[in-house]
């Protein structure tokens, strides 16, 4: 048995445990934006700038989630992928070729000095 507090008397107890039910969705899902899209602290404290940084995390998220399914056979993790592309941003090129002994492609990434 659970025992929930409330100062709402005119409330029946299902519509209770369903606002709690949301709640905690809600919860959940913040959970997902700190550890997966990696969204420490919101830059904005209205409601538009947390929607509008949520949805550029998913974007950015997304396009990772398909670049690295295009090149799957040449890096293999996720995490693996975006470490490349943020060594690239940061004047690093990335060389992939394919062997022509085993047929796989590989990536190598070297860093540009200026």
């Amino acid at each position: 048995m659970l025992r929930i507090f409330t100062n709402d008397l005119t409330a029946s107890a299902q519509e209770i445990a369903d606002l709690y039910k949301r709640r905690w969705a809600i919860e959940l899902f913040f959970r997902w934006v700190k550890q997966t899209l990696r969204i420490s602290h919101f830059l904005g404290t209205s409601e538009n700038a947390v929607r509008v940084q949520i949805v550029i995390a998913l974007i950015a998220f997304l396009l990772l989630r398909l670049a690295h399914e295009a090149y799957k056979n040449i890096v293999q993790s996720p995490l693996a992928f975006a470490r490349m592309i943020q060594a690239n941003s940061h004047g690093a090129t990335i060389n992939c070729r394919t062997s022509t002994n085993t047929g796989t492609a590989e990536a190598r990434t070297t860093t540009n000095h200026i």
